[in-house]
């Protein structure tokens, strides 16, 4: 997504420096020298994009940190996903120590694009960890680490008919934290209107409760719900069936209304007003009915190691907890001290009913319960 705003859409200068992983799509792309972008699952939208493409064996390739620490580089962005932020990392901290070594006087912008709260912060924790002292306090004064958030759906990269594709939908919402001082590219892309600038703190953190509950809670849910009903693949088609369709729209109206009420608890509703809130819910129920790209069991990571994929779902079943815990503590409602994920009710004027968060929760559990049993061939887990 970055390279796809910066480079096609906003004419920046960007290279795109990747690990040479042996996959097949990266060997087409070594071979070709560009990639096809898929829109909406639209072969007529293809779009090759030709950045220079720069490869690397090894964390502390001495190509790629002199490349990064060039005075000309002044915005860098990771897209690695969080348990390989650590190679980028050393990436990163050997350009730092460069810069130092050459006297770089400019600033370098870093932004973290994983999926992750505060994914910046954690970047330069991790890269700080890996600096000398004179280092360290020239990163304190040159080296800007801002949040970001990134909403755009990505499919899984293919090879196909000879070219490598990355199938994406059409939206895109990329909102950055606001650097301590102006870096060129941010205000350029900001100037466009191709990102969101939110001011560092409680805007920024909305943002991202936003999305996360939103938009990435309701995804796996979701996912959870299909995965549950039977052998339906793509999000577009289950939500052609009614049941399935209701349960989801329920849980975003449900998502929304805790959302609602954290911007009120946080004093922001004239930054995040009722109808704007109301209008990203709708936007991300629409991009689900419409997506026939992605994958359920991308998303319930059963593409991947098992064990890996459990404890990567389970990080994510907070972003349905939290929102839960919104309305229950809104309303008043008691919380269990042990926090069951079970039994949790909300209880209106109309009297008690069972929070939908609350099942959307039992589901992917009961989704992560059901492929352990396929994954591992036993019947008693």
């Amino acid at each position: 997504m970055v390279v796809d705003i910066c480079h096609r859409c906003a004419g920046l200068s960007t290279t795109v420096v990747s690990r040479n992983s042996g996959r097949e799509y990266h060997q087409g792309m070594r071979e070709q020298g560009n990639y096809s972008i898929i829109f909406d699952d639209d072969p007529a939208s293809a779009t090759r994009l030709a950045p220079p493409i720069r490869w690397y064996e090894s964390n502390d390739d001495p190509q790629i940190s002199t490349l990064l620490a060039s005075p000309s580089v002044t915005l860098v962005t990771t897209s690695v996903r969080k348990e390989n932020l650590r190679e980028a990392s050393s990436l990163i901290a050997h350009a730092i120590e460069k810069r130092v070594a050459n006297n770089v006087a400019g600033h370098l912008c870093v932004i973290a694009c994983e999926n992750l709260p505060q994914n910046s912060t954690e970047l330069c924790k991790v890269v700080t960890a890996q600096l000398t002292p004179q280092a360290r306090t020239y990163s304190r004064g040159h080296v800007l680490f801002c949040n970001t958030l990134v909403d755009r759906v990505c499919a899984k990269v293919r090879y196909q008919s000879g070219r490598t594709e990355v199938p994406v939908e059409s939206f895109h919402h990329w909102v950055v934290e606001k650097p301590e001082v102006d870096i060129e590219p941010i205000v350029r892309l900001a100037a466009m209107g191709l990102i969101t600038i939110a001011d560092p703190g409680a805007e920024f953190k909305a943002y991202e409760v936003q999305k996360y509950w939103c938009m990435n809670g309701l995804h796996l849910a979701a996912a959870a719900y299909i995965y549950n009903y039977g052998s339906v693949r793509h999000f577009a088609d289950a939500l052609t069936i009614d049941p399935l369709f209701k349960k989801v729209l329920a849980l975003q109206r449900e998502l929304e209304s805790a959302f609602r009420l954290y911007v009120k608890r946080v004093g922001l509703q004239s930054r995040f007003p009722n109808r704007s809130v109301r209008q990203y819910s709708d936007s991300v129920f629409y991009r689900l009915r419409r997506n026939r790209t992605d994958t359920v069991g991308r998303i319930l990571k059963q593409e991947e190691e098992a064990p890996e994929s459990v404890i990567q779902v389970l990080d994510r079943i907070e972003r349905l907890v939290e929102p839960q815990c919104e309305i229950l503590a809104f309303n008043k409602v008691l919380i269990d001290p042990k926090m069951e994920l079970v039994a949790l009710h909300l209880d209106p004027p109309q009297g008690i009913r069972r929070l939908q968060l609350d099942d959307a929760v039992q589901q992917v559990v009961l989704a992560m319960r059901r492929y352990a049993r396929e994954y591992s061939g036993s019947a008693d887990e």
